[in-house]
């Protein structure tokens, strides 16, 4: 099956808490790929960060997240 068939397949299914873990995961993207950036684009390192992270409130991962992809943005 191919990946427009699968879109297909989720849309058909999909309910409003499928669309809000969507749009909630969505809202992290930023934030991680300006880690993965900042971690020279190097998977090892970005994982460590990652799980370094983790360690971190739940506020504060959300507050590092969004600087880091504010930054990313700034250029």
């Amino acid at each position: 099956m191919g990946w427009l068939q699968r879109l297909r397949a989720w849309v058909a299914q999909a309910n409003n808490a499928s669309f809000a873990a969507q749009a909630a995961y969505d809202d992290w993207v930023p934030g991680f790929e300006a880690l993965f950036v900042r971690q020279g684009r190097d998977w090892p390192r970005f994982y460590a960060a990652v799980r370094q992270l983790a360690q971190l409130p739940a506020f504060e991962r959300a507050a590092q997240l969004q600087q880091w992809a504010q930054e990313q943005q700034l250029g």
